[in-house]
């Protein structure tokens, strides 16, 4: 499992306040994280569209004010945030495309995190940073290490267009935020499926986590909110006023994180690891592993004919059931009827590689969360 010197810390790095389309400053919205949720870490993202050299320097002075050595940390961030919205999602409704099939290019949403202090933020309106190769190489010549995650991939509004991930500083995806689950297509099983204000969503377009999984984009898992309505870590719903193109949405998700300590190079050293997992909102403890190795975990020269599969939950309610993804497929359904839930069992190996696996949790009252993915090389 998890390094034994490790502990879980609880996040939400999703979080837009009045500096660009949310409600609530920096400050107030990282507070109600911290004393309203009870959480252990928190980022401000807004739109680097709506950023000017003033505000940033709130970003930055409001994350840096919260950061709290042992009792709560923040991470310094932005939200690179391409424009779709009725080019994209129209024509893939009505016409059955994939998002590769359209004309317009489908980066997606992406929010980038610095592991230091010090970043400056980049938007898709500036010509310097307007496609995701630009935006790399801007954020490279800042000199410190960042990640990039994006957010609800599978979106008909805002898709991803899986083509223009960089595995070099997309460690991590969104899984699951008020917008719904981009696991997979609700036809597999999945409870919360995507939303786009209303109206019937298609199949598959390519755009789901699983089908990033599928084309080898090594990526973990985290969950989050996408908050505008000043409840920084719980959202009660997307943006001040919730119209009807707007809704319906979920519950805000959250994060957790295994890491050494509760420090923001920790924090982000886990995040930058895979050693996390998302919920959709209720605090599930969450450990998996595969012969001993833990979340995130990348396995070389597995040339056995059998594993461990090690699962672990305390949950908030009744666990109902864990599934194995194995390579987009239920491989087994571990059954439970409690709110602590452990499983080692022995599994065969098929010849194939690479392998992925990770696993979904479910709970009597609705609630999921996810693990982060292994690999089998």
């Amino acid at each position: 499992m998890e390094k034994k010197s490790s502990s879980l810390f609880w996040g939400e790095i999703h979080i837009h306040s009045n500096l660009s389309d949310g409600r609530g400053s920096p400050k107030q919205n990282l507070k109600h994280a911290r004393d309203v949720v009870d959480l252990d870490f928190a980022a401000i993202t807004d739109h680097a569209e709506d950023l000017n050299q003033e505000k940033w320097k709130v970003t930055k002075d409001s994350t840096e004010y919260l950061n709290r050595l042992g009792n709560f940390v923040t991470l310094l961030g932005f939200e690179w945030t391409h424009p779709s919205g009725k080019e994209v999602w129209e024509p893939l409704v009505r016409e059955g495309l994939s998002p590769s099939e359209l004309d317009f290019p489908l980066y997606g949403h992406r929010n980038v995190y610095y592991k230091g202090r010090n970043g400056e933020y980049f938007a898709w309106n500036d010509p310097e940073s307007d496609t995701p190769d630009k935006l790399w190489d801007k954020l490279r010549e800042q000199g410190t290490r960042f990640l990039a995650i994006p957010h609800h991939p599978a979106s008909y509004v805002f898709p991803v267009d899986w083509e223009y991930f960089n595995p070099e500083f997309e460690r991590l995806v969104e899984i699951y935020s008020i917008w719904g689950s981009s696991e997979c297509p609700a036809s597999q099983d999945n409870d919360r499926p995507i939303l786009r204000g209303g109206g019937e969503i298609p199949e598959s377009r390519g755009s789901h986590v699983r089908d990033a999984l599928s084309r080898g984009c090594r990526v973990g898992i985290i969950a989050g909110s996408d908050g505008h309505d000043g409840h920084g870590g719980r959202t009660r719903h997307h943006i001040q006023n919730l119209t009807e193109h707007e809704g319906p949405f979920y519950p805000s998700g959250i994060t957790g994180v295994y890491a050494e300590e509760l420090t923001r190079e920790a924090i982000w050293e886990a995040l930058w690891n895979r050693s996390c997992f998302g919920t959709t909102g209720g605090k599930i403890k969450v450990k998996f592993s595969l012969d001993g190795h833990g979340m995130g975990s990348e396995i070389n020269q597995l040339n056995v004919p059998n594993v461990n599969v090690g699962v672990e939950v305390y949950g908030t309610a009744d666990v109902r059931k864990a599934e194995l993804i194995e390579n987009g497929s239920i491989r087994k359904i571990l059954k439970g009827n409690s709110p602590e839930f452990k499983r080692d069992i022995e599994m065969s190996l098929p010849e194939e590689r690479p392998l992925y696996y990770y696993v979904r949790i479910s709970q009597v009252d609705g609630e999921l969360a996810w693990s982060s993915p292994i690999w089998i090389d």
